[in-house]
């Protein structure tokens, strides 16, 4: 009999784990222009469903050897406090980050919290890493 803590869990693990890739086309093309310039911070991929962009974004973390954290969002995500929950969740997968968890508190000031969130991830981490959304 499965018990509700072992769905909590398969749920957390099949929300933050990187798909999958038993072999993919590197494409070195498309790589470089996700490169882009050292300044960029940021990387919007845009396509409809089934167009390639989870695989071509796992091809690149791949490929280019970052430490990653994913999160597949849906559209039970939209509470602030299970966004956050589960991006806890992904960032442990880069070396074990440890974040404070949302609170109902930060309520009344989610921007400050967000700044404070990523803020300690990112200095947490040795670059280049990728967050995968």
């Amino acid at each position: 009999m499965t018990t509700e803590n072992q769905v909590r869990n398969a749920t957390v693990i099949a929300k933050t784990t990187r798909p999958e890739m038993s072999s993919f086309v590197a494409r070195e093309a498309l790589f470089a222009r996700l490169d882009g310039t050292p300044s960029r911070t940021a990387i919007w991929l845009s396509g409809p469903p089934g167009s390639g962009k989870s695989t071509l974004a796992a091809g690149y973390v791949e490929a280019r050897n970052y430490q990653s954290a994913w999160y597949q969002i849906d559209p039970d995500d939209a509470d602030v406090a299970t966004f956050f929950h589960y991006l806890v969740h992904a960032a442990r997968r880069i070396a074990g980050v440890k974040l404070a968890p949302f609170d109902t508190q930060f309520a009344e000031n989610i921007e400050a919290f967000s700044r404070k969130f990523f803020r300690q991830l990112f200095a947490a981490t040795a670059a280049p890493i990728a967050l995968v959304l």
